[in-house]
């Protein structure tokens, strides 16, 4: 199966700045963390059994600078007329995976959400490189990489959790891959 790497060059016109991104990354996270607020604690989770210990914020709040990156990506797939379908799939993408993660909390289901969101980010970083800019494809790797590593220090050497840790790896794996056959096979599809 053959990814599909890079972007038209029609869509560099469309891709947001750095300062942009940046502000889409921050609206996503202060929103995350008001809506972290208003749920009040979250116990951590392992396997499908609550520990006597919350997640502590920082942890929980993480997820929304991932989610940040991957809105500003849908932000700038919407904003090209040749991407919009790519858009959906990313859309798609996010959707399953905040239902996989509303999934954990509310039915111990033993994915990490963090990790198969961390997951999907760093092969999408990898691999769609959205922005043209190098500078800004450099930061997100290294904040998905970074992220990745965290929730898999923390799963293992705080929570002893690698069940989760894994599928939830391997859902993020799963999700991308998908998305990335869809899109190469929209892609193969001559127009009628």
């Amino acid at each position: 199966m053959r990814l599909p790497v890079g972007r038209p060059a029609s869509t560099v016109a469309h891709a947001l700045s750095l300062p942009v991104r940046g502000l889409v990354v921050a609206a996503t996270l202060s929103a995350g963390i008001a809506w972290l607020g208003c749920k009040g604690p979250v116990p951590v989770l392992r396997g499908s059994q609550a520990l006597d210990v919350d997640a502590p914020l920082w942890y929980l709040a993480s997820a929304f600078v991932a989610l940040g990156i991957l809105v500003a990506d849908g932000i700038e797939l919407v904003r090209s007329a040749s991407r919009r379908f790519d858009a959906a799939i990313l859309g798609a993408e996010i959707v399953i995976l905040i239902a996989l993660g509303s999934m954990r909390l509310g039915s111990a289901v033993p994915v990490s959400g963090h990790a198969a969101l961390f997951t999907l980010l760093l092969i999408r970083t990898l691999v769609e490189r959205m922005s043209p800019d190098r500078t800004v494809r450099k930061i997100e790797l290294a904040t998905a990489a970074g992220l990745l590593l965290m929730t898999a220090y923390v799963k293992l050497a705080w929570w002893d959790d690698p069940l989760t840790l894994t599928l939830g790896c391997g859902a993020g794996a799963a999700v991308a891959g998908v998305g990335a056959l869809a899109m190469s096979l929209r892609r193969t599809v001559p127009p009628t």
